[in-house]
Order: C-alpha cells, then sequence, then structure tokens
C-alpha cells in the first residue's frame, strides 16, 4: 500500500470523525494535521512505523470528536421520568381530590395541580387556577401551595386560593392559620380566620371577612339555592315544605354532611347523598 493511497484512507477517516464541521473548516483543519503528521524531513520517505501512528492518533480523535454527539443522541432518546402527578379539571363543576396524606382540595373549573411523587414527605402543590383546601396536619411536614408569585404555608387548616384577576392572588382562611410569602419579599404574614389576603401586583393588603353565612327566617328554598351554588350539589326537597321559613347560622365552608344532617334535624327527615350523581333527597 502507498503513502498517497495511506493518506486518503487517513483523509476520509478524519472527516467521518468530524461530522458536524463545515467543508471549509475540516479541510482547513485536514490541512494542517496532513502538514504536522505527514511533512517529508529533507527527502526521506516517512517511515511506515508513522502511519500506523497517525493511524493510531486518527482514531482517537475520532472517537472522541463523536463521544458528544453520541451522549446527545442519547439524551435526547431517553427522556427523563416524571417525578410529578398532575391532576386536572377541565369540567365546569368542582372536582374533589384527595392527596397521599388524606388532605382534600376541591378544584374549580379549569384548574390544576400538580405535586412530587415523595408527597408524605415533601408536601409542595403547586396551583392554576381556584381551588379550597382542607389540609390534614403533619406538624413534621408543613404544606405549601405556590399560585403565582406567592406561596401559602400551613400545618392544618381550611383556606381557599383564588385569582380573580390577572396578577392578584387572594387566599381566604377558614380554619387553623397560615404564613404567606411573596416572591421578592423577605417580609411574612400571618393570616387568622376570617381574613384574605390579597396580593396585587407589588401591593398586598390583608381585610376582614364574615366567617359566617346567616339566614334570619329566609325561606328553605334560599338555603337550598346556597347549597346547591356553593356545594354544586342538586338538591331533592319535599314541595310542601320548601316555602318554609328557616333561622340558621352555619359557617361558609362548614362541610356538606353537618349542613345536610342540621337541615334534616330541622324539619325531621330521612335523606340519601349520591356523590356519583352529586345529588341529596330528603324524605319522610
Amino acid at each position: 500500500m502507498d503513502s498517497n493511497h495511506i493518506n486518503k484512507e487517513f483523509e476520509n477517516l478524519w472527516h467521518k470523525s468530524h461530522p458536524k464541521k463545515a467543508t471549509e473548516e475540516k479541510e482547513a483543519a485536514w490541512e494542517k494535521f496532513n502538514q504536522e503528521v505527514f511533512k517529508e524531513k529533507k527527502a526521506h520517505k516517512t517511515p511506515y512505523y508513522k502511519y500506523a501512528i497517525a493511524a493510531s492518533l486518527l482514531i482517537l480523535i475520532g472517537v472522541t470528536g463523536l463521544l458528544p454527539y453520541l451522549s446527545n443522541e442519547n439524551s435526547t432518546s431517553t427522556p427523563l421520568l416524571a417525578e410529578t402527578n398532575i391532576v386536572k379539571n377541565p369540567t365546569t363543576s368542582l372536582k374533589l381530590v384527595y392527596l397521599p396524606d388524606s388532605s382534600q382540595i376541591e378544584l374549580a373549573a379549569q384548574t390544576e395541580i400538580s405535586y412530587a411523587k415523595d408527597f408524605k414527605q415533601n408536601r409542595k402543590v403547586h396551583l392554576k387556577g381556584e381551588a379550597f383546601f382542607n389540609v390534614t396536619k403533619d406538624k413534621a411536614h408543613p404544606f405549601q401551595v405556590d399560585h403565582k408569585q406567592t406561596t401559602t404555608t400551613v400545618l392544618g387548616t381550611s383556606f381557599r386560593i383564588s385569582s380573580p384577576i390577572k396578577n392578584k392572588t387572594q387566599v381566604d382562611l377558614y380554619e387553623g392559620s397560615i404564613q404567606m410569602n411573596v416572591e421578592g419579599s423577605t417580609k411574612n404574614w400571618l393570616i387568622a380566620p376570617g381574613e384574605s389576603f390579597i396580593a396585587e401586583d407589588d401591593q398586598v393588603k390583608i381585610i376582614a371577612f364574615n366567617l359566617f353565612k346567616e339566614f334570619k327566617n329566609a325561606p328553605l328554598h334560599e338555603l337550598i339555592n346556597y347549597i346547591e351554588i356553593n356545594y354544586q350539589y342538586k338538591v331533592e326537597f319535599q314541595s310542601d315544605k320548601i316555602n318554609k321559613n328557616i333561622t340558621l347560622k352555619i359557617k361558609k365552608r362548614e362541610s356538606l354532611g353537618h349542613v345536610i344532617q342540621v337541615l334534616a334535624q330541622v324539619y325531621n327527615l330521612d335523606y340519601h347523598i349520591d356523590h356519583q350523581q352529586k345529588r341529596i333527597t330528603f324524605q319522610s
């Protein structure tokens, strides 16, 4: 095998080992390598063993040069496994979600939450939309909700997070206590039941709201409407009692079961709750 043939083989190997280089750049690099490795000294032919050394060198360069491309190919063909659970509510009604720690979340329409698979040790929820939280107490693992620019931290409590308009987050606390943080601020706000924390753009304010809903000698159908709107369960009540009046004071986020029990006792009725159909039926 003559030197010209060997030289040509080396040139082919060089170009194959640098597939990403532009043509002019590869040619220039080859010429430089060729001049340094294969140059003749004083009319003496280059000994054959130098071609072997050069070949070994080229193979080493070729393999090394290909490693980044092989690495990139492997990284794109093997995607990372998902480490979070995502729950969406694409419907127009509330969706009840139970987390691994038994905490409950009522997702409003078009709302999404995500949380880590190791949730019991890392109780953090990312919220997009509006939701009501009833958090199970766990002092060793505080519960956090990230929503836009705010972080809500609790041990065990009931609260609602909403976003009435863009760039605005409102947190209404019904039970327990929470700590609020805003991105870019080192200040912490402690919120008590009956207070709303409102963050809008760069402004923060805390306002009071009434924790209770009161019916004073009101027609029963007003209470039924309240149940259907706030709990999104259809209520079937006997027509002969529908126009009777009632006086009742309940927490605005009282559990549905407790409200139904009180209503059944007041009118001495039995009831059945169909959670699948979201329907409540009262009967004698």
